[in-house]
Formats: structure tokens, C-alpha cells, sequence
């Protein structure tokens, strides 16, 4: 997971990458938007 969301994150990966398992494990929904620059700040939802 944190190799998916490296490239579209300033954050570090890990700790991005732990957030979103978390939210997964909620059932929510993680967005990846790829056609989005890495600088918009909505690439990753």
C-alpha cells in the first residue's frame, strides 16, 4: 500500500499507508485519483 500511495503523497508512506488501513478496516473508501497531479491536493481522497 505505501508503494501505491508514495507517488501521490508528501506525507511519508508508512504512516499515510497505516491511516488508510485504518480506514479500510472501517469499510470506508480510499479514492486514487491517477489522473491528477501529484501537487493537487485531491489526488489522494
Amino acid at each position: 500500500l505505501a508503494d501505491i500511495i508514495s507517488p501521490y503523497t508528501d506525507a511519508d508512506p508508512r504512516k499515510a499507508s497505516k491511516i488508510i488501513d485504518s480506514y479500510l478496516r472501517q469499510k470506508e473508501f480510499i479514492v486514487i485519483d491517477l489522473n491528477k497531479l501529484r501537487s493537487e491536493s485531491f489526488s489522494l481522497r
